[in-house]
């Protein structure tokens, strides 16, 4: 369908020069639009040169001068099409909007011509720089040879969507096209197929059970080859969970009370590399299902995918008798926080507090001050090493928070002090026999897989959930998982400099590159950050070689093969013996190359210019 936006606007209501916001669509001058279901009296729009600009204005009403009043207006952006109800805006791309449904996708037509339109006026000029360092390391890192495994039948969408999830914060699915059209990312994966109704079918495919399976053993081997000294898949692990919020109505999001918030959420659980702190295996399962009873089934799954368990890191939300037991019977090593409810927690409170806070029992850990203490225990006759813990700054946090939250009545107040007796104490359970030092290091470890969460979540765009189907949201937390590692990986390279991953994906996007009918891509000049950005990546020497900035004042395409070999070129007069040797009668005195002379150092012969003495 050959969509002409001329045509669709001067029906009616291009014959308004300037319209007030509050001015209604006129039905003599619209016929064709008036019957249309997405028009309404309170839709008013408004010329700005040669685009009309559309808003619905909400609880439209007119008192009794016939003043029309709003209480809320909502901005729909450029008119498309109003017959149909399609608009453009920043924030949402092209899409459709009527009174009655509210937002919906725009029909494939108008998708695709839009999709063309913008796709011819952003070929000039494109964002090169972030897509073409996040490219490079993923070839550098390995990481390609993964992904072009994983789905070979749309290998260059799976790349495009990693790119964008990885380098687009916070951006939702719906502006995929924007951005790729907009990016060198369409030139490096020219098969892509980014229009949102095509990725919603993508995520369907490619959140398959199988296509989960390969992808995971295709990454284990990437590790073992890349990231590990050792043969076999052994790993310390770090386990725990995420709540991912999502309204949609689905079987697998469930209402879940954490800390007294109640929200439907899908519970998605990580298990991530102590050592490298990259992720090794994850799964999702229901919000309602609490995280003490997901360790077994997590462990039988690890064990299909041959995966050697050295020892586990657990925090307190997996501290349970039955997985204690099942831990025992695999004979795998682990910490794992106490609960705070038991009764062998309060036994080792009640029994072991006093003096825990002397000299002999405080420790340094990162410019903080602890103290601990092991005391050796028998669980289900086994040996096992408890550590009774303080941590001064969480005592004084938890004791503010008390005294904030205190009535002024004296019980409040006895309660308060009864808190304080606990407040700041913590206890690890240890299958192992270490020194409380060693044991902090062992368990703030755990950080890594906050770390992991945080970055998946802020920067690669894992929540929000805007997504339908079961299929989908699988095939998204594919695409997470690998855009997250390619995050990681980038910042990696970075730990030694002053950038993050995101700072330096900021400022590369506005290196950009212009494109030319014959193919030719000319590489602008960059700025001194986004140079030092590609110096600390180690892509300097590939970037002056691609773009052609070996010469710092001239833009080289990166197409322009420049086979002029190093040295001065034969003949040349540039050498100094050549100058001064030659003949006032040479043919080179008749050359319109003025040569330049350089004196020797130090002043002429019969210089009289010396410095004068001192007189002392």
């Amino acid at each position: 369908m050959e969509i002409d936006k001329d045509t669709n606007l001067n029906d009616g209501i291009c014959q308004a020069q300037s319209l007030d916001s509050s001015t209604s669509l006129s039905t003599d001058e619209t016929k064709k639009q008036a019957s249309s279901p997405s028009l309404h009296s309170s839709l008013g729009h408004i010329r700005i040169q040669n685009n009309i600009y559309a808003s619905h204005y909400k609880d439209t009403k007119r008192d009794k001068n016939g003043k029309v009043t709003h209480n809320s207006r909502l901005y729909l952006g450029k008119v498309i099409d109003l017959e149909y109800g399609i608009f453009e805006n920043k924030e949402k791309g092209i899409f459709k909007y009527t009174i009655e449904h509210g937002f919906a996708e725009a029909p494939p037509e108008f998708q695709s011509h839009y999709n063309k339109n913008i796709a011819q006026n952003r070929d000039y000029c494109v964002e090169f720089g972030d897509i073409w360092v996040y490219n490079k390391i993923l070839e550098q890192s390995g990481m390609i040879s993964v992904i072009d495994k994983i789905y070979p039948e749309d290998v260059d969408t799976v790349k495009a969507l990693i790119a964008f999830r990885t380098l687009q914060s916070n951006v939702p699915y719906l502006n995929a096209s924007l951005w790729y059209n907009a990016s060198y990312a369409k030139f490096l994966y020219k098969h892509a197929h980014l229009q949102s109704q095509r990725i919603s079918e993508f995520l369907t495919l490619f959140g398959q059970e199988y296509i989960y399976r390969r992808m995971i053993i295709l990454y284990l081997e990437y590790i073992i080859s890349n990231y590990s000294s050792r043969d076999v898949l052994t790993f310390p692990l770090l386990i725990d969970s995420t709540g991912l919020e999502n309204k949609i109505q689905i079987d697998v999001a469930a209402f879940n009370n954490h800390n007294g918030i109640i929200k439907r959420e899908i519970r998605l659980i990580y298990v991530v590399d102590q050592n490298t702190g990259l992720p090794i295996y994850f799964r999702y399962i229901p919000g309602n299902i609490i995280d003490k009873i997901t360790l077994n089934t997590t462990l039988q799954e690890l064990k299909a995918f041959n995966i050697n368990i050295e020892f586990i890191i657990m925090d307190a939300g997996y501290y349970s008798d039955e997985n204690i037991k099942d831990l025992i019977s695999i004979k795998v090593p682990f910490v794992v926080r106490m609960l705070p409810n038991r009764t062998i927690y309060k036994d080792i409170l009640n029994n072991h507090s006093d003096d825990l806070l002397t000299p002999d029992n405080a420790i340094s850990y990162k410019n903080r001050t602890l103290f601990g203490k092991k005391i050796p225990i028998k669980i289900f006759n086994n040996d096992f090493y408890a550590f009774l813990m303080h941590d001064n700054e969480r005592y004084f946090h938890e004791l503010n928070n008390s005294i904030l939250k205190a009535d002024e009545n004296i019980d409040s107040k006895n309660l308060i002090q009864n808190k304080l007796k606990n407040a700041g104490k913590f206890i690890l359970l240890a299958s192992k026999n270490c020194n409380p030092s060693d044991i902090l290091d062992i368990y703030y470890a755990r950080q890594k897989i906050e770390q992991f969460f945080d970055t998946a979540k802020n920067m690669t765009n894992l929540m929000p959930l805007r997504l339908h189907s079961i299929e989908a949201i699988r095939g998204h937390l594919n695409i997470n998982f690998l855009a997250t590692i390619m995050y990681m990986i980038i910042n990696f390279r970075l730990l030694k400099s002053k950038y993050s991953a995101n700072f330096i994906f900021y400022h590369l996007a506005r290196l950009y590159a212009k494109i030319y009918p014959s193919g030719t891509i000319i590489v602008q000049e960059p700025t001194k950050t986004q140079n030092n950005t590609i110096k600390n990546l180690n892509l300097e020497s590939l970037f002056l070689i691609e773009s052609g900035h070996n010469n710092k004042n001239s833009c080289f395409s990166l197409t322009k093969n420049n086979n002029r070999k190093r040295g001065r070129p034969k003949k040349s007069l540039s050498s100094r013996k050549d100058i001064q040797n030659s003949s006032p009668n040479s043919p080179e005195e008749t050359s319109t190359e003025v040569p330049v002379i350089r004196r020797k150092r130090g002043r002429p012969p019969g210089s009289k210019n010396k410095r004068p003495r001192s007189p002392l």
